[in-house]
């Protein structure tokens, strides 16, 4: 089975994985869940979905493990190798290690991200991007 973003079947545990975080969500993305979770509704990163990317990996890894499961009663199996599956070799070591996104980490992709202190109402307390010593407003983004 291919597991992408757009298959039916990932739609629907994309939208089971919203419900799992707000019952009362109408959205169908985990990261339009993500966004609202944490601007709205003022919860801490520990209790906002994943994103849809972190997903993604988990469940092709978990569609990996069930195939193995599916093929348990065969004397010899013959498993797929896990590249492709939320895991890579490390030439390194020559060790497996799981995928967890494929997003820059939010360090490297975002400059540094203060809460403004103006009160003006077009900014609204947004986030404040401090680029060297230019400050820029912009409404925090989070990563998808």
């Amino acid at each position: 089975m291919t597991v992408t973003v757009n298959c039916k079947q990932f739609q629907l545990l994309e939208r089971f994985t919203v419900i799992i975080y707000n019952k009362t969500s109408n959205l169908d993305s985990v990261n339009e869940a993500r966004r609202e979770l944490f601007s709205q509704k003022n919860r801490p990163m520990e209790k906002i979905p994943p994103t849809q990317e972190a997903l993604l990996q988990h469940t092709l890894r978990a569609v990996y493990q069930a195939g193995i499961w599916a093929t348990s009663d065969q004397c010899e199996q013959k498993p797929p190798t896990p590249e492709g599956f939320g895991w890579t070799l490390e030439s390194a070591t020559k060790t497996w290690r799981p995928v967890w996104s494929n997003l820059p980490v939010a360090s490297q992709a975002c400059s540094e991200l203060v809460k403004c202190g103006c009160k003006s109402a077009t900014c609204g307390g947004t986030m404040l991007m401090q680029e060297g010593a230019v400050e820029v407003h912009r409404t925090m983004q989070l990563p998808m």
